[in-house]
């Protein structure tokens, strides 16, 4: 699927070495939908400066394929995630799919937790510089301070509302033209993503929305004019 990919859709993704072996271990994200995520991070990183984020980390599968992308760019890796599983779900996640089978949306409160150093763990597998990673842990917040200067492309799978548009309303502002925001779980598990992000493009109109194929998977990207 990955040659397919490079030969009839994505003819300009360059290549990098470890690549392949690194989407057959993602968990949770279809080859298809890693390489649209492979684009937009090409073409966030060809447009200009900025560091590159992760919001939701989970295991840290995505996390070791974007630090792989970056190894020889200079640029920073930002990893964020409560690491105490998914928040509370709030009034606009509605159950869509229940993955897990637990019969409600508020039985996901604290599901998918793993330990910070799986994600280390990863990272080190990949030899990604320890001075060139930054781990915040802790449920996402407005008042969070530990951010990037500027940001050329990120990737929130936070799965619920709250801290979907948290994270695009702190991100946001380190954006410029040429970023990318992209959004996972966008029209499925938890009606929250979708609604996040259309309120955060009622409140900030620099970006133009492209909604993923729904054969590629479930996801959007924000990309800045």
């Amino acid at each position: 699927m990955y040659d397919t990919y490079i030969e009839h859709v994505f003819a300009d993704l360059r290549e990098r070495a470890g690549r392949v072996a690194l989407i057959s271990e993602l968990i949770g994200t279809e080859i298809s939908e890693a390489m649209y995520l492979l684009h937009w991070l090409q073409s966030a990183q060809d447009s200009g400066e900025g560091d590159i984020v992760e919001m939701g980390v989970a295991q840290g599968s995505t996390s070791a394929l974007l630090a792989n992308e970056i190894m020889n760019t200079g640029r920073h890796l930002w990893l964020y995630d409560s690491f105490q599983g998914l928040s509370r779900p709030t009034a606009e996640d509605r159950l869509i799919d229940d993955i897990e089978a637990r019969g409600s949306m508020d039985s996901y409160e604290s599901a998918m937790s793993f330990p910070q150093q799986f994600v280390r763990q990863r990272l080190a597998s990949v030899g990604f510089p320890p001075d060139r990673t930054h781990v915040v842990a802790g449920f996402i917040t407005s008042e969070v301070q530990d951010l990037p200067e500027s940001v050329a492309f990120a990737y929130l799978d936070f799965d619920l509302y709250k801290p979907i548009l948290t994270g695009l309303r702190l991100l946001g502002p380190k954006t410029r033209p040429g970023s990318v925001l992209m959004v996972d779980d966008y029209g499925y598990f938890s009606s929250g993503p979708q609604q996040a992000v259309r309120d955060f493009l009622a409140e900030d109109d620099r970006f133009d929305l492209v909604v993923g194929p729904r054969s590629a998977g479930h996801f959007c990207a924000l990309l800045r004019r």
